[in-house]
């Protein structure tokens, strides 16, 4: 079966490049570095190397804790982080610099593959989230790389999917080294999959243990400032994806009867898409601004986002934060950021990528549950007139995020024991 999706993933390579060149149209970074894709590239560690693998920029925010534990529990070992899109890359080489060595992970062919491990020869290979590459991980294994995954997320309807491969799923399955799940549920679909219960742990999610640097609670009191927060409402929809923007929009305009004054900052997934948003947003009257013009008129109605690692400040400066990526089928993104500021945070019905954390918070009256964009609009002016349920949703959702850390020592302890 791996042998035919080999073949299948050869074939499709040019689909790749051309994807690749499309997406550079708006973010020339997806044309430049090509060859290190390929497994080319001129880094030779000169010490044991641990790799870590984060496919964007959440999943390397996210392991940016983890990154930095192991540098100090490892100190003769050389961290080598890997990112598929600029996007993620920007942000490991912005918070780490040269501490780490950074390039982008080959893609998922024997002969990229190992040239990548002949360059660097790890002893351990780091994956987080649930990025499940066959070839990756049966050529690491093979030669003796101990392959973990971290902040293992795995939905009902992914595992649905793996199962349909159910021969190479199960291949996979054992040949990872551990599986440090986020939760029960997430464990339990792992064990369906075919992964021994051995492999086995659940220690939670690392996005809890995020850091609220001086800096960035300096940038959010920065940004309310910026924003007049003391005089308007600010409405913070995070992580937008293509075809959500126009529904963002339709609720927009019924809360603006209501409270004209309400500023709205969008901020699409992809900040390349930023330019889109923004003819979007003007073409349907709206006076509209890009996040990095650092211009905000008193009339200015929409702040578009096209800048990286500003998010997590926005939702500190936010009235209330409406999550993204959940108004369409695609499963929602983080509620844990504007969680950890006590900011209120409402969700769409697609959210089977955090369907754990969003049903625990719900049950704990931590986050809201909106269906449609036009309840998304009911909801929000409710929200805007009553400062108290505002303030009751805000810190139950801070509460649940303070009592749910401590992944990053579990999962620090669990590698250990590892022993590379």
């Amino acid at each position: 079966m791996r042998y035919l999706y080999t073949a299948l993933y050869y074939l499709l390579t040019p689909v790749v490049l051309l994807r690749w060149l499309i997406r550079s149209r708006e973010n020339p970074a997806y044309r430049q570095r090509i060859a290190e894709r390929f497994g080319l590239f001129d880094i030779r560690p000169t010490k044991p190397v641990i790799w870590l693998h984060a496919v964007s920029v959440g999943e390397s925010l996210a392991a940016m804790p983890l990154i930095k534990k192991l540098q100090q529990q490892y100190p003769d070992h050389q961290m080598v982080v890997t990112t598929t899109t600029p996007t993620g890359s920007e942000q490991v080489v912005s918070k780490l610099g040269d501490s780490v060595l950074h390039v982008y992970t080959p893609i998922d062919q024997p002969g990229a593959i190992n040239r990548f491990l002949d360059r660097i020869n790890p002893s351990a290979l780091l994956i987080m989230e649930t990025e499940l590459w066959p070839n990756l991980i049966n050529y690491s294994a093979k030669r003796g790389v101990k392959v973990v995954l971290i902040n293992a997320r795995m939905s009902e309807r992914s595992k649905n999917g793996y199962l349909k491969l159910k021969h190479l799923t199960k291949t996979m399955m054992g040949e990872l080294s551990l599986v440090l799940a986020h939760a029960k549920a997430d464990a339990d679909r792992f064990l369906q999959m075919g992964l021994p219960i051995k492999s086995l742990q659940v220690t939670g999610s690392l996005k809890f243990d995020l850091e609220l640097s001086d800096a960035v609670i300096a940038k959010a009191e920065g940004f309310r400032e910026w924003l007049r927060t003391e005089q308007r409402p600010v409405m913070l929809v995070a992580s937008t994806h293509e075809g959500e923007e126009e529904k963002i929009l339709d609720a927009y305009a019924k809360i603006k009867e209501y409270h004209r004054n309400l500023l709205m900052v969008l901020a699409p997934r992809h900040p390349e898409r930023a330019i889109r948003v923004i003819r979007q947003c003007r073409e349907e009257g709206w006076n509209s601004e890009l996040r990095s013009h650092e211009t905000l008129r008193s009339d200015t109605d929409i702040l578009v986002g096209d800048t990286l690692g500003e998010l997590l400040s926005f939702c500190g400066a936010a009235t209330v934060t409406v999550i993204g990526g959940s108004f369409i089928e695609h499963g929602g993104h983080n509620p844990i950021e504007p969680a950890a500021f006590g900011c209120p945070t409402l969700i769409g019905p697609s959210y089977h990528n955090f369907s754990t954390i969003v049903t625990d918070m719900k049950a704990e009256h931590a986050i809201e549950v909106i269906d449609t964009p036009a309840l998304l609009a009911t909801r929000m002016i409710e929200l805007i007139d009553n400062k108290k349920g505002r303030d009751a949703l805000g810190k139950a959702a801070q509460s649940y995020a303070e009592a749910n850390r401590g992944a990053l020592s579990r999962v620090v302890k669990a590698l250990a024991k590892l022993r590379f």
